[in-house]
């Protein structure tokens, strides 16, 4: 989409930008395709470890998360990482729980740089920084939900300077423990998902150890 350029940088929605993120942008990616932060919202999770063991094919310690990301442009037009994608997106339409995320950490194995967790701060129990740069209010952890959510102080201190504040609060005020509850079954219904793609004969690793596709 973007041949002018040599690198971007992906930034998902529901994050605060602390730092400049320029001075990611001038990270050395030594020649890799991706540069990423380990997903430590899956951390201490047995069910997750397994399903990124044994259907995507990578070990715990080395799954990314897809929502601060710095995209070696030049290497994915090398190596047609694009098309790649999506002839393995349309042809076996994998099973997954995280779609992209898990398309990107099957297919870049052991390629990635992985940055310091102080570009993808997630409010877990694990995580300790204390000056991230940016903060990642992935999964369920949402201070516009949740009162007492890890790193709120910084989601409220620029809700306060949005002309959405008043929405925001409303939002806030209006989620309910039903709808909490919403956010319960979501995650058991990912838990029954990562099951379920464990039992299949067609996944990530399967695929890619049977010598049938590449990685990349």
């Amino acid at each position: 989409m973007f041949p002018k350029y040599k690198r971007a940088i992906y930034l998902d929605s529901d994050l605060i930008v602390l730092e400049d993120v320029a001075k990611l942008y001038e990270t050395d990616l030594e020649e890799k395709p991706l540069a990423a932060c380990l997903d430590m919202s899956t951390f201490g999770n047995p069910l997750f470890a397994r399903y990124f063991r044994d259907a995507i094919g990578i070990d715990i310690d080395q799954y990314f998360n897809s929502g601060v990301l710095l995209m070696n442009f030049e290497q994915f037009r090398k190596e047609e990482f694009c098309e790649h994608f999506l002839y393995l997106l349309n042809f076996y339409d994998f099973d997954t729980v995280a779609p992209d995320q898990d398309y990107l950490n099957a297919m870049l194995k052991d390629r990635v740089k992985y940055l310091d967790m102080k570009w993808n701060t997630m409010p877990t129990a694990e995580s300790d920084e204390k000056h991230p740069y940016i903060v990642h209010y992935n999964l369920f952890f949402k201070p516009w939900h949740y009162s007492g959510t890890k790193y709120e102080n910084y989601f409220w201190r620029y809700a306060k300077k949005s002309p959405y504040y008043r929405i925001i609060c409303r939002e806030k005020k209006n989620f309910s423990k039903k709808t909490s509850k919403s956010d319960e079954e979501r995650l058991k219904q990912m838990s029954e998902r990562c099951e379920q793609i464990l039992a299949s004969d067609r996944t990530f690793k399967k695929i890619f150890e049977s010598g049938k596709e590449r990685r990349s």
